[in-house]
Protein backbone atom coordinates (compact mmCIF):
# COMPACT_ATOMS: atom_id res chain seq x y z
CA UNK A 1 0.00 0.00 0.00
CA UNK A 2 1.45 3.36 -1.03
CA UNK A 3 2.49 5.77 1.93
CA UNK A 4 -0.76 7.84 0.13
CA UNK A 5 -3.44 5.46 0.30
CA UNK A 6 -2.45 4.28 3.76
CA UNK A 7 -3.26 8.74 4.93
CA UNK A 8 -6.71 8.21 2.86
CA UNK A 9 -8.00 4.84 3.81
CA UNK A 10 -7.24 6.18 8.05
CA UNK A 11 -8.00 9.94 6.99
CA UNK A 12 -5.09 11.66 8.07
CA UNK A 13 -2.66 13.43 5.73
CA UNK A 14 -0.07 12.33 4.11
CA UNK A 15 2.20 14.89 5.38
CA UNK A 16 1.09 14.21 8.72
CA UNK A 17 2.75 10.64 8.62
CA UNK A 18 5.72 11.76 7.27
CA UNK A 19 5.99 14.88 9.78
CA UNK A 20 5.50 12.18 12.48
CA UNK A 21 8.46 9.82 10.61
CA UNK A 22 10.97 12.78 10.61
CA UNK A 23 9.82 14.40 14.17
CA UNK A 24 10.02 11.08 16.03
CA UNK A 25 13.48 10.39 14.02
CA UNK A 26 12.27 7.03 12.58
CA UNK A 27 14.40 5.28 10.06
CA UNK A 28 12.68 6.12 6.98
CA UNK A 29 14.37 2.62 5.55
CA UNK A 30 12.05 0.91 8.38
CA UNK A 31 8.79 2.81 7.39
CA UNK A 32 8.37 2.83 3.67
CA UNK A 33 10.66 1.28 0.48
CA UNK A 34 11.83 3.76 -2.25
CA UNK A 35 8.47 3.27 -3.99
CA UNK A 36 6.73 4.73 -1.39
CA UNK A 37 5.38 1.47 -0.58
CA UNK A 38 4.21 1.12 3.11
CA UNK A 39 6.06 -1.66 5.33
CA UNK A 40 3.99 -4.15 6.77
CA UNK A 41 5.52 -3.71 9.96
CA UNK A 42 5.12 0.25 10.29
CA UNK A 43 1.22 -0.30 8.59
CA UNK A 44 0.78 -2.23 11.50
CA UNK A 45 2.15 0.78 13.65
CA UNK A 46 0.21 3.22 12.33
CA UNK A 47 -3.05 1.74 12.16
CA UNK A 48 -2.47 0.74 15.80
CA UNK A 49 -1.83 4.29 17.02
CA UNK A 50 -4.49 6.06 14.88
CA UNK A 51 -6.00 8.31 17.75
CA UNK A 52 -2.26 9.49 18.34
CA UNK A 53 -1.49 9.83 15.00
CA UNK A 54 -4.77 11.98 14.65
CA UNK A 55 -4.38 14.40 17.42
CA UNK A 56 -0.83 14.70 16.34
CA UNK A 57 -1.96 15.96 13.07
CA UNK A 58 -4.35 18.34 14.78
CA UNK A 59 -1.39 19.87 16.90
CA UNK A 60 1.13 20.35 13.63
CA UNK A 61 -1.75 23.10 12.61
CA UNK A 62 -1.89 24.43 15.79
CA UNK A 63 0.39 27.92 16.44
CA UNK A 64 2.57 27.46 19.49
CA UNK A 65 4.89 30.37 20.90
CA UNK A 66 8.65 29.24 22.12
CA UNK A 67 6.97 29.86 25.64
CA UNK A 68 4.38 27.41 25.31
CA UNK A 69 6.31 24.20 23.62
CA UNK A 70 9.13 24.89 26.17
CA UNK A 71 6.39 24.20 28.99
CA UNK A 72 4.86 21.38 27.43
CA UNK A 73 8.35 19.95 27.13
CA UNK A 74 9.60 21.08 30.53
CA UNK A 75 12.57 22.44 28.92
CA UNK A 76 13.93 26.32 29.07
CA UNK A 77 12.95 28.64 26.46
CA UNK A 78 17.01 29.79 25.51
CA UNK A 79 17.67 25.78 24.53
Amino acid sequence: MKLTELARELNISAEAIKRFIQDFDLDLGECIFTNFEIKDDFEKFVCENIDFLRQYEKDLDAEKSVKEIAETINQPQEK
